[in-house]
């Protein structure tokens, strides 16, 4: 890029002398690769929140509201959706049912006992989670940061709507770490590389 600075890049400046900061070493990071390793982050966490679960807590419907399965397929739903820069190139999980993602006692057109009759594995949300890696960078190299997102009901653009996104995301894997926190004690994974 011929050494011009570009708006979308991060720009990381490290050292300190007596006379304050001062850049001893520059490393550019585009916001697009800083944006895909922030989602492998959350992806990671997810998986090994997910790992956690034994297979009656899976699907416990009886002492949840909404039982872990569907927030997991509540938050791949969505992020599939939310990565893809346009409602038009969001590639579809095969085994995808638009009915639940949506928490019953909220929006869902459907009782407890419907959304509850066939749950999602952890087998088939582990391969939905590998579905959304694999789409992930395409998703955001065609992503215009300074566009409206698409949903038209977010005033945000591109990069902003990502950043929500992420957010969700970590929103919903820190109900599921509390849950789990709360009947089985275990270590909360935070993975910083």
């Amino acid at each position: 890029r011929g050494g011009s600075f570009q708006p979308e890049w991060v720009a990381v400046f490290t050292g300190i002398c007596k006379h304050g900061w001062v850049a001893i070493g520059i490393q550019f990071m585009s916001t697009i690769e800083s944006l895909k390793r922030q989602y492998t982050k959350c992806f990671k966490m997810l998986r090994e929140t997910i790992s956690v679960y034994d297979s009656d807590l899976w699907i416990d419907a009886e002492h949840f509201e909404s039982p872990a399965w569907q927030i997991v397929y509540h938050l791949l739903y969505n992020a599939n959706r939310y990565l893809s820069p346009s409602e038009s190139t969001v590639v579809n999980w095969p085994k995808e049912n638009k009915k639940l993602y949506k928490f019953f006692s909220k929006q869902s057109e459907l009782t407890k006992e419907e959304i509850n009759r066939n749950p999602y594995s952890k087998d088939e949300m582990l391969e939905y989670l590998a579905h959304i890696k694999d789409n992930m960078p395409s998703y955001l190299e065609r992503m215009q940061p300074d566009n409206n997102c698409w949903p038209s009901w977010y005033d945000e653009n591109q990069l902003e709507f990502q950043i929500n996104n992420i957010r969700h995301i970590q929103h919903h894997i820190g109900q599921l770490n509390e849950r789990l926190n709360n009947l089985i004690p275990f270590d909360y994974w935070w993975f910083g590389k």
